[in-house]
């Protein structure tokens, strides 16, 4: 205890204290990356406090199972309940422009791989989860269509300032008025 006394000075002077490095851990997902356990992976970011709290993480995960051409082995032969809750996952989220390519892509496969099955789940939770996330892939597709509209007609309108001329009476001034220039440069929706 005197020590500390004797040099507490020093310590509370101190600009910046250094802590004592600790080592990150590394998830448990990413372990079974490693191990090629694209199973157990998957189950490990489909956990409750999981997708619910990070849906980043568990998109992550999908996306990198799609990289490594392992999501196909990750999904088949699975319980109706982690199906039902993969379904739900994707049909959540599939509308959050971050993670729309990878879920598609996600879905696609899931298709694939139970694509013989589907027989099977009519009338039962899993084919009202497949029902259910037709319906919002459709309202997307839609949902894609008419931003795509709306695109052509902004971009007609944009053509057509672009080629008319101010009213003006000066005659000498009869340079192309550019009036969408600003609209060009602040470009508020792109779909490319």
């Amino acid at each position: 205890s005197t020590r500390k006394s004797r040099y507490q000075h020093i310590f509370e002077s101190v600009d910046q204290r250094v802590d004592e490095f600790k080592y990150e851990s590394i998830e448990g997902h990413d372990r079974m990356l490693r191990k090629y356990e694209y199973k157990k992976a998957l189950d490990a970011v489909m956990l409750v406090k999981v997708r619910g709290k990070w849906p980043e993480k568990t998109v992550a995960l999908i996306k990198e199972l799609i990289r490594r051409k392992g999501l196909h082995r990750a999904l088949d032969d699975r319980s109706p309940d982690f199906l039902v809750t993969f379904v739900n996952f994707l049909t959540r989220h599939i509308g959050d422009y971050r993670f729309t390519p990878t879920l598609v892509d996600a879905s696609n496969i899931l298709l694939d791989v139970y694509e013989d099955s589907f027989e099977k789940f009519a009338g039962t939770v899993v084919g009202k989860a497949f029902v259910t996330l037709a319906d919002k892939l459709q309202t997307e597709e839609q949902l894609v269509q008419d931003f795509l509209n709306v695109q052509g007609a902004l971009d007609m309108i944009s053509m057509a300032a672009d080629t008319a001329e101010p009213d003006s009476g000066d005659d000498a001034s009869s340079t192309a008025y550019d009036a969408s220039k600003k609209a060009k440069t602040h470009t508020v929706i792109s779909v490319d």
